[in-house]
């Protein structure tokens, strides 16, 4: 049983997705922001020595600095604190992302990656009205490499320089200059996993992958699923252009793991 070439395929996001650029605030760096069912952002931000401060890891550079369930375990006690009177906190969705360092031109930090866990009170709880930070009951957690949570705040809703990725848009979509291939792992090998990881993620003005999300697990639990997101932090692309500037692209990568047998 041996290995073949690990197919990669390259697709632009279809779906309506808008993307909000850096926040361009001196000193300051936007971690993390989403769009809630309100139509608010929901935005975090750190500073610049808090950044520095952060241990630096690049993918296959050796051991996380803080696994994920470390992260999980680190945003239910932060949830615990500011919501006594929940029981406790089920995990939703937990997702490593990379912080970008700046606007165009900043080199994305070795030392910005954080975990995005999303949570829900256990027991079917409902969460109190002054829990203005939760959208559908749910609630998103950033927690940083150091272990320590960002707070977060609402901003207003994407304004006219957010942008929707799509046809008819007018944005070229990013090229792929370099691809790394993921690794299989001698227990996916093993236990014959095959199939396909799809994930989604957004091509910053740099080039580099930015809030990988897997959106179609293949395997959590041998180590694939990991491999193809850490092979998506390493892929270099031109970046994306909308009336010839960089911009930032939201992009759909899949990596597809195959086996065949040499025995004749």
């Amino acid at each position: 049983m041996s290995l073949t070439s690990v197919l990669l395929t390259f697709a632009t996001l279809a779906a309506a997705s808008q993307i909000q650029p850096p926040l361009a605030v001196p000193g300051v760096v936007r971690v993390h922001a989403v769009v809630r069912q309100d139509g608010k952002q929901q935005i975090w931000e750190i500073d610049r020595s808090r950044l520095a401060a952060l241990p630096p890891w690049t993918p296959n550079a050796g051991s996380l600095p803080l696994i994920a369930s470390r992260a999980v375990a680190a945003a239910q006690t932060w949830l615990s604190q500011h919501h006594p009177n929940v029981t406790g906190w089920t995990e939703i969705e937990t997702a490593m992302h990379r912080m970008s360092a700046g606007g165009p031109g900043v080199p994305t930090s070795p030392n910005g990656w954080f975990y995005a866990v999303r949570l829900q009170p256990a027991n079917g709880e409902r969460l109190p009205p002054t829990a203005a930070l939760a959208d559908a009951g749910r609630v998103w957690v950033v927690v940083l490499f150091d272990g320590s949570v960002v707070e977060p705040k609402l901003g207003d809703a994407p304004g006219a320089d957010a942008f929707t990725a799509g046809p008819g848009t007018g944005i070229v979509p990013p090229r792929v200059i370099v691809s790394p291939q993921p690794r299989y792992t001698p227990e996916a090998m093993r236990a014959r996993i095959q199939g396909t990881v799809i994930m989604r993620c957004v091509v910053n003005t740099n080039g580099l992958c930015e809030d990988v999300t897997v959106t179609q697990s293949l395997d959590a639990e041998h180590g694939l699923d990991e491999q193809a997101v850490n092979a998506a932090f390493q892929w270099r692309f031109a970046p994306g252009t909308r009336d010839g500037r960089p911009v930032r692209v939201a992009i759909v990568i899949q990596m597809s793991f195959n086996l065949r047998d040499d025995r004749k």
